[in-house]
């Protein structure tokens, strides 16, 4: 089951890696579809009539929308598609997921210890340097050999 999840999680960031190149393009002031639609020289008008039963004000409002990054998903593809566009989509981690899991158990791992320490602190009981270190990467390894699920709780 672990193998698999590794295998599940190693597939998709594969699928995301593309996208990896892409992320420091930032949205032209306007938007994309303003943008293209103005290379392209078409009119608001005209991109209405391509997208049927629309006028030129709901074509600016759409435009005014994804500039303001409140649009949705299916307007805009109806957009992108009335200019022969295609819309790509994809929500991208800022880090491997891989790296993202262990950032957390780690996190975990410190609180736990800390709590841990602190108690056992006040009972004259603490650990020592190593024995904290050894704790903490058997904290973190336990968390994420488990449900992946204990994580985000």
């Amino acid at each position: 089951m672990v193998f698999q999840k590794h295998l599940e999680i190693q597939q998709l960031e594969e699928t995301v890696a593309p996208f990896r190149l892409l992320s420091d393009i930032h949205v032209p002031a306007g938007g994309w579809a303003k943008v293209i639609r103005r290379a392209l020289g078409m009119t608001n008008a005209q991109l209405a009539r391509r997208m049927r039963r629309r006028s030129a004000q709901t074509v600016l409002d759409l435009q005014a929308r994804e500039a303001a990054g409140t649009i949705q998903l299916d307007s805009l593809r109806e957009l992108a598609e009335a200019m022969g566009c295609r819309l790509v989509y994809a929500l991208l981690p800022a880090k491997p997921l891989e790296t993202l899991r262990r950032d957390r158990a780690e996190a975990i791992a410190r609180d736990t210890l800390k709590r841990t320490q602190h108690s056992m602190a006040l009972e004259d009981q603490g650990l020592g340097v190593r024995e904290a270190e050894r704790a903490y990467e058997h904290e973190v390894e336990t968390l994420l050999s488990g449900s992946p699920k204990r994580l985000w709780d």
